[in-house]
């Protein structure tokens, strides 16, 4: 079988010893995008990232992405305290001091229900913040490229990236385990997400502008 490639340009498919695109014309010896793509026109020249910085950057942004629920969990304890709730369940006279309870309670509710929503948000599209890089992954030099055209990934393919882990989530054991394993396996490093998203995950020194 013949071998074809993807053209950067019009994205139709062309024989690999092909020097112009017989479609729209371009030169295909311009950027050498043979040796700059796969066959499925994806860049392929980006090495994988480090594995331990990946592991940081996923603990930096967990910590970010739980850091909106914290005042409600607080106000929720303060409440319990300030209330007696906990020693007058011991002591059998529970509504001896509760009165004033309610209001932390919807209080620290209200704010833990916008904490879980602010937590959502972020983690559906932190790796379409500037340059590609989520605050972990800025804090540790990566970022999230798009491999069809050499651009830091939106906050769309961050989406997906996502979104493939949340439904792999919902398989127990094994769907927790096919991204991590995956990374590791993978000679890019590119999980389920990213092969949705078209998308790696690269040590940001690596980034090439001019492809």
């Amino acid at each position: 079988m013949d071998r074809e490639y993807i053209c950067p340009h019009c994205k139709s498919k062309i024989h690999i010893d092909c020097n112009y695109c017989p479609v729209c014309g371009k030169d295909m010896k311009e950027l050498e995008e043979r040796n700059l793509r796969d066959l499925e026109g994806l860049i392929n020249i980006y090495p994988r990232a480090s594995l331990s910085k990946r592991i940081l950057a996923a603990l930096i942004d967990w910590g970010i992405s739980i850091v909106g629920m914290l005042p409600g969990v607080l106000i929720l304890v303060i409440g319990i305290l300030r209330t007696g709730m906990y020693n007058n369940y011991y002591s059998h006279n529970y509504y001896a001091h509760s009165y004033n309870f309610p209001g932390f309670f919807i209080l620290g509710v209200l704010l833990i229900i916008l904490g879980f929503l602010w937590r959502t948000i972020y983690v559906f599209i932190k790796d379409g913040f500037t340059n590609g890089q989520s605050i972990g992954k800025r804090a540790l030099g990566l970022m999230v490229i798009d491999l069809k055209d050499n651009t830091p990934c939106t906050k769309g393919e961050s989406a997906i990236r996502r979104l493939i882990m949340v439904l792999l989530n919902f398989v127990p054991i094994i769907g927790w385990l096919v991204e991590p394993i995956l990374i590791i396996a993978n000679e890019k490093g590119r999980r389920l997400g990213d092969m949705a998203a078209s998308t790696q995950v690269i040590n940001i020194e690596y980034y090439k502008t001019n492809i």
